[in-house]
């Protein structure tokens, strides 16, 4: 423990804020309350730090790392608190009197057989003499017909008030739709007829949202040209960019019975295989210089559009920012260290959306690649061969045990089953 708080020093960030961001969504102690400690513990720190600069002194030292990591926790509980709307007072589910909502369609819709599925926020809040604007996200699920089938991300919508709260599982070892919404920040769902909403001719949204959208429903259309059989073109599509949603019941829970269910979601695994790809078309190994930064930018590009392309996935973020700081570092001659570059991945994805730290991928993800760095050696060491082919097997053996160690918890609480 000692070698980590030395040589990983972002490590010394990163635990701090996730014990602060999980218990902000475990205890409830009033914001006030935290905001007065935090500036109370940087007034301090703050004046520890100017009187060690002049006077050295080591125990005041040890008070003043004691005092960030303090700081460091409580940034985590501000950061959950303030990305979890339900907490403000201007979150749509304070207003009881509401009649309609002003929404905006925030994803790409998803058709289901009955209905369309989209994600929204709601804008404003309407009653019977005013309008009031609002924050906050919610599930509809508007009935199939031509005009929904139409709806677009960025689509602003005139909707009935019919949402409703989302309920809790009734019934033991049933999956809990309320905390998973609430991982995304959604608390309240419904459902709207065809005569309960309309548009409102006004479109707006995120360019770079956007042009991820048109790029993925590029891609289904072609993936609907070339792969006739349905089953396939399912289980193509997710596996290419993570579109899920034609995905076949029994092919699924045929990966899920041979443990290979991963392989249809998009991960590390495919940034590897693009980054790999391009390093060899655009000879990265043998560039220096000015050359070799152009051509980490060509692939930096490509790598953000990935993850444009499949929502930025937690795997797929967390892989590519972690290429980028070994591109990054090459291009700058120093040495990256896979530990803090594991670390900085997290932290930059925790900080942009602290409800990821209870994204099952999420933590799959992480858990997977500490175990292929830490355990990959050990494994194998233990049989040394002098042939490629069985150095080759060898190293995939090892990495699969290595994986499996630390993920194999996580698979038998979540799917209850071990590949």
């Amino acid at each position: 423990m000692q070698y980590v708080w030395r040589h990983i020093p972002l490590f010394r960030f990163l635990l701090p804020l996730i014990l602060g961001i999980l218990l902000a969504n475990n205890f409830f102690i009033r914001i006030e309350v935290i905001l007065i400690l935090a500036v109370f513990l940087t007034i301090c720190s703050v004046s520890l730090h100017f009187y060690t600069k002049r006077k050295l002194n080591r125990k005041l030292i040890q008070v003043n790392s004691v005092l960030l990591i303090l700081l460091l926790f409580l940034g985590g509980w501000l950061i959950s608190y303030y990305h979890n709307q339900i907490y403000s007072p201007k979150h749509f589910s304070h207003k009881k009197a509401a009649n309609a909502y002003l929404v905006r369609v925030v994803n790409n819709p998803s058709v289901k057989p009955k209905s369309v599925s989209l994600e929204v926020e709601v804008l404003e809040v309407l009653d019977t003499s005013a309008s009031f604007p609002c924050i906050g996200k919610a599930q509809l699920f508007v009935a199939l017909d031509s005009a929904s089938k139409t709806i677009a991300y960025g689509d602003e919508l005139l909707v009935a008030n019919k949402l409703k709260k989302i309920a809790k599982p009734a019934n033991p070892y049933q999956f809990d739709f309320k905390k998973y919404y609430s991982t995304k920040n959604i608390y309240h769902n419904g459902f709207i007829t065809s005569d309960n909403w309309q548009r409102t001719n006004k479109q707006k949204g995120n360019p770079l949202q956007k042009l991820g959208y048109t790029i993925q429903n590029n891609l289904q259309l072609q993936f609907k040209r070339y792969f006739k059989d349905d089953v396939i073109r399912g289980i193509a599509q997710a596996i290419v960019f993570g579109y899920k949603e034609e995905l076949d019941d029994e092919a699924m829970e045929a990966f899920s019975k041979t443990g290979t269910i991963h392989v249809l979601a998009v991960s590390g695994l495919h940034v590897g295989i693009i980054f790999i790809m391009l390093s060899f078309i655009l000879q990265l190994q043998n560039s220096k210089g000015r050359a070799l930064a152009i051509k980490s930018a060509i692939v930096l590009l490509v790598l953000f559009l990935y993850c444009l392309i499949t929502g930025f996935s937690p795997s797929v973020s967390r892989a590519s920012i972690m290429f980028g700081l070994v591109l990054l570092g090459k291009v700058f001659l120093r040495q990256a260290s896979i530990y803090n570059t594991l670390s900085f991945a997290c932290l930059v994805l925790l900080i942009a959306n602290p409800n990821n730290i209870f994204n099952v991928g999420f933590q799959f993800s992480f858990l997977a690649v500490f175990g292929i760095v830490f355990y990959k050696d050990g494994f194998r060491r233990l049989l040394p061969t002098s042939n490629w082919l069985a150095d080759k097997i060898i190293t995939l053996l090892a990495v699969s045990i290595a994986a499996q160690i630390t993920t194999f918890p996580l698979g038998l609480y979540y799917f209850h089953q071990y590949p």
